[in-house]
């Protein structure tokens, strides 16, 4: 489809008596956010059409100086509130304040869920094929597989992992941290070249592992979209998942119904609004720097996690996550999700565990609830004063409880 398309008289007819696709409707819902004589055609249709069904004859004069249909009223004035909440959240970003305390000096430990005795753990290490021969190399790879809005997953594990020279979880363990297309380091094609959806990602992360070509079973550390990617896959490969280490993500439809929360139910309601925001105002990236960790982010930390994101072309990627976020049947990702989430009992027999940020707006202690009672036996720790970005807020010891448990369950 064309933009073209918008203008023909038999798109705008086709539209109003609801013979478009649910893509095709979305795509043309766009536009019309921003097309006032597209909206005016829509009109003279619609009040048409009903003179047409009641046997009444309308005059094209008539119907340009009727009122405007209920339809563009609830749209105009959803584009005016959702303006005047993207112009307060800018506020609140500009003028929040530097003195916040840390989570340094809020933080209470992590509350720890004992693990039923019930563990069934058949794994061990493999060292780094860089530092040792093959034949001297031990059991399984570490994958650290997440979605982060950052330069070669800048978070606080893989700074360690990568930055200090593989100081913290290598020599023992071979670390893989993926770039997803469109992310970090990663190729930025554009959306005639690539679709940016969930069965994408999981694809694009079965080829990694085929090409890869590993021998042994993978260690998976996800978080966020990662999460699903990452479930999706092992669902799929039980036989070559050793351990599973989550954080604040999902693999299954919302708990109980929950609803998403209403700033992404706003991006998603009005994607017009979200493309302008997140493409021109890079709202995805800065929201998240501000707003994901509790604590307040180091200067070079958010650079990190803006970096990749410095032109709109560059934010597809974080756009597309937003939109491609599954909430009704009919939505690209939902059957995947649906799905992934009624086969997440095969992973049962390996050991798990959960780090989870408390005061993350979207993964919050539902979700945290959720995994628990699907898999009991995890161990489960969760961070009251950490957000979404839990391995910033809580770094040390998220790193320090994922060591301890590849330790415990060599």
């Amino acid at each position: 489809m064309k933009k073209e398309d918008f203008h023909k008289d038999e798109f705008y007819d086709a539209y109003v008596l609801g013979r478009l696709s649910a893509s095709e409707e979305d795509l043309f819902e766009e536009h019309l956010l921003f097309c006032e004589n597209c909206q005016k055609e829509i009109e003279i249709r619609e009040i048409s059409l009903a003179g047409s069904v009641s046997g009444e004859k309308i005059s094209t004069d008539k119907i340009i100086k009727r009122k405007l249909s209920s339809k563009t009223i609830i749209i105009r004035l959803s584009i005016a509130a959702s303006v005047i909440i993207l112009a307060g959240y800018s506020l609140y970003i500009i003028i929040k304040p530097a003195g916040d305390k840390t989570l340094v000096e809020q933080e209470k430990p992590g509350e720890e869920i004992p693990a039923s005795p019930d563990v069934i753990s058949d794994t061990s290490f493999i060292s780094d094929p860089d530092l040792q021969s093959e034949d001297e190399q031990q059991s399984e790879l570490l994958l650290a597989e997440a979605f982060r809005p950052s330069p070669m997953f800048e978070n606080a594990i893989m700074n360690q992992v990568r930055s200090a020279g593989f100081t913290v979880l290598a020599p023992n363990f071979r670390c893989i941290a993926p770039d997803h297309i469109g992310c970090g380091l990663s190729a930025k094609p554009a959306t005639d070249a690539y679709s940016f959806q969930l069965k994408d990602r999981i694809a694009d992360f079965s080829l990694l592992l085929e090409k890869l070509d590993l021998k042994k079973p993978v260690t998976l550390i996800a978080h966020d979209w990662g999460g699903m990617i990452a479930m999706a896959w092992a669902v799929q490969n039980p036989e070559k998942v050793a351990r599973v280490i989550l954080m604040n993500t999902a693999a299954f439809l919302p708990p109980s119904g929950k609803k998403l929360p209403w700033q992404l139910r706003l991006l998603k309601r009005f994607p017009g609004l979200a493309r302008f925001a997140v493409l021109h105002f890079n709202l995805f990236a800065k929201g998240a720097s501000y707003l994901a960790a509790m604590q307040k982010l180091p200067p070079d930390v958010k650079a990190g996690y803006l970096a990749p994101y410095n032109t709109p072309h560059n934010r597809l990627a974080t756009l597309r996550f937003v939109q491609d976020i599954p909430v009704h049947p009919q939505d690209p990702g939902y059957d995947i999700v649906r799905k992934t989430g009624a086969k997440l009992d095969r992973l049962l027999p390996y050991p798990c565990l959960f780090i989870w940020g408390g005061r993350d707006f979207v993964f919050d202690r539902d979700y945290f609830d959720e995994w628990r009672r699907r898999f009991p036996h995890a161990k489960a720790h969760y961070f009251d004063e950490a957000g979404h970005y839990v391995l910033e807020d809580a770094s040390e010891e998220a790193i320090s409880l994922i060591k301890r448990f590849l330790e415990i369950n060599n």
